[in-house]
């Protein structure tokens, strides 16, 4: 059986971590929980977590700097990034960020 290095996971605390790392543990792969601006651009491989409340998650990522980092990742270093998008917003504003970000992560 072979195992694939950890995928950082980013946790924020309003994820479902301990789910996502069941998963991923079933198809023989180590969940590594990351919390900072720094683990995010030096981590091989990242996973973002879906969250229930897509404008929690982005004020909690706009408050703590974290959006920053991600974009810098994606943008500038051209590091993948793996997102689970399963927002249910109705606002057209919020529709809108959201698929920016799901298409960025992407």
């Amino acid at each position: 059986m072979i195992e694939i290095y950890p995928i950082s996971v980013l946790e924020v605390g309003f994820g479902n971590y301990p789910s996502l790392e069941r998963v991923l543990k079933q198809i023989h792969v180590s969940a590594l929980p990351i919390f900072s601006s720094e683990e995010i651009l030096a981590a091989e491989m990242l996973l973002i977590p879906g969250v229930g409340s897509f404008a929690t998650a982005m004020n909690f990522l706009d408050k703590n700097e974290i959006g920053d980092a991600i974009k810098e990742r994606s943008l500038i270093l051209k590091k993948p990034i793996l997102g689970i998008c399963r927002s249910e917003e109705h606002t057209s504003e919020l529709q809108s960020r959201q698929y920016l970000v799901c298409r960025l992560l992407l």
